[in-house]
């Protein structure tokens, strides 16, 4: 019985055990790049596969169907479905090797935006970076400058003086240089880390693998 390629995390490789356990009987080969070996599939490559995603064999899709799908109360058409992506996208984000970033189309939208001159536009940049507000530590000190001008009793028009530019070009720096995250193991312990200001609350929840810590979402 051949093992599954070494360079995968421990997590990943039990992952492809289980998996190719489960669908022994109808996966196929990745021509030129898998070796299947009973329960096991060994990567012939050292880097992860990066080529074109193939299909969803004929004969997993009723299995997946009839399992999966059915288990979870949910419904899929096989025909968008497909299968051997190393990462994938998901309401604006890209999951993939037990790891998330901000989608890049995404960051590149937020970074072509000009400074907002009124509190409709600046509410909109505030929205769009929050969104992405794990991935920046210490958010709500850096963006206080801005949510301080998006308060009742100021006006309309922006009065942009220098604290609200640190703060828009920070935000955006800081989202263009965004960490890539873990994704949270929940067999495993989390460590939360706190730091105070007078101005702001912040927080980074962490995960030990080995003798690391990796960051898992700034808070």
């Amino acid at each position: 019985m051949g093992d599954v390629n070494n360079d995968l995390t421990p997590s990943l490789q039990a992952q492809v055990r289980e998996l190719m356990g489960k669908y022994e009987d109808i996966f196929t080969d990745i021509p030129g790049r898998t070796t299947l070996f009973e329960n096991d599939i060994e990567l012939t490559v050292k880097e992860i596969p990066k080529s074109k995603p193939y299909p969803i064999p004929h004969a997993l899709r009723e299995t997946v169907q009839k399992e999966r799908l059915r288990d979870a109360n949910l419904t899929a058409r096989p025909s968008k479905c497909s299968g051997g992506h190393s990462q994938v996208e998901f309401l604006g984000h890209v999951f993939g090797l037990g790891q998330v970033s901000p989608r890049p189309g995404k960051v590149e939208s937020i970074m072509k935006l000009s400074r907002p001159e009124t509190k409709k536009q600046l509410r909109s940049l505030l929205g769009m970076t929050n969104y992405y507000r794990k991935f920046i530590s210490n958010y709500a000190a850096i963006a206080a400058p801005l949510t301080d001008k998006t308060k009742k009793a100021e006006p309309n028009k922006l009065e942009w003086g220098v604290p609200q530019e640190v703060a828009f070009n920070t935000l955006k720096n800081k989202l263009d240089n965004a960490p890539i995250l873990h994704l949270p193991d929940l067999n495993l312990p989390f460590v939360l880390r706190t730091d105070a200001s007078e101005i702001g609350v912040g927080a980074v929840l962490l995960q030990a693998h080995g003798d690391t810590k990796f960051a898992v979402a700034y808070i």
